[in-house]
């Protein structure tokens, strides 16, 4: 489905400092590292609890399945790091954005966003 807001301002720009972006996708980009982060100490411990169980089942005299099913963080830093890396290079102090590329750039709201915050979501200590 799509966003209403998008499709009514379809080929809309507005034009916003260089400096101004840079330094949105650097909070954004530290946001994201520190929920990376976070998620990846709770799929260590998840991963290492399952990994555990299946090793005792295995020494008990269990035939199992060795697979386990955790949900593995990934990390889209380097997505943050390349737009920093071109708005740095970039001659000009002020660039023009579409409603979609603000909303991936300035609101943070990347098409695999939803996903990366399911799997950050239930890592996290109030989830756990």
């Amino acid at each position: 489905m799509r966003s209403d807001i998008n499709y009514a301002f379809k080929g809309f720009t507005t034009t916003f400092s260089t400096k101004d972006i840079i330094a949105v996708l650097r909070t954004n980009l530290s946001k994201h590292c520190d929920a990376y982060e976070a998620a990846l100490l709770g799929y260590r411990k998840d991963a290492v609890a399952a990994l555990k169980e299946k090793i005792a089942r295995v020494e008990s005299g269990e035939v199992t399945n060795l697979g386990i099913n955790v949900n593995v963080p990934r990390d889209y830093s380097e997505e943050y790091v390349k737009f920093i890396a071109q708005l740095e290079m970039c001659t000009d102090d002020t660039i023009e954005l579409t409603m979609e590329q603000a909303g991936c750039i300035i609101h943070d709201d990347w098409d695999w966003k939803s996903e990366f915050n399911r799997v950050a979501t239930s890592y996290s200590t109030s989830g756990k």
